[in-house]
C-alpha cells in the first residue's frame, strides 16, 4: 500500500506559493499553488500530480494531518476493507459473532457505500 503526503511551500522572494507530493524513495513533485482551488483540492492536485508522473491510479482519498494532506488508494483501501470481512468470515478468528466488532461494520459500510 502506498501513500503520498502533500506540503504546503510559502512564497519567497523568487517563487510562488507551492505544494510538494512526496512518495516513498525519491518519488517527489512541486507544483504551483492554483488560487482557483481551495486547500485540499490544491493539494489533492499536487498528489494525483505525483501518480502521473509515477503511472499510478489517480483514485485517491486524503485528509488533513497537522498541516500536511495524506493520501492513499481507493483500491488500496478496498483490499483492506476485504481483508478484514475474509477475516471475520473465518471460523475461529473471533470468539463469537463477526458482525458485532465495530471495525467489520465499518468495512461493511465502505463497502457497500465506498468513499
Amino acid at each position: 500500500m502506498k501513500a503520498i503526503r502533500t506540503r504546503y511551500i510559502g512564497a519567497t522572494y523568487q517563487k510562488p506559493s507551492r505544494v510538494s507530493a512526496i512518495a516513498d524513495g525519491n518519488n517527489r513533485i512541486i507544483i504551483d499553488w492554483d488560487n482557483s482551488l481551495d486547500t485540499p483540492e490544491a493539494h489533492k492536485k499536487a498528489a494525483q500530480a505525483l501518480c502521473n508522473k509515477m503511472g499510478w491510479p489517480q483514485d485517491i482519498v486524503g485528509g488533513a494531518l497537522k498541516g500536511d494532506y495524506v493520501w492513499c488508494f481507493t483500491s488500496d483501501l478496498i483490499e483492506v476493507v476485504d481483508t478484514i470481512i475474509d477475516w471475520a468470515r473465518t471460523p475461529g478468528n473471533h470468539g463469537g459473532n463477526p458482525y458485532s466488532y465495530n471495525f467489520v461494520k465499518l468495512a461493511q459500510k465502505i463497502k457497500n457505500d465506498p468513499l
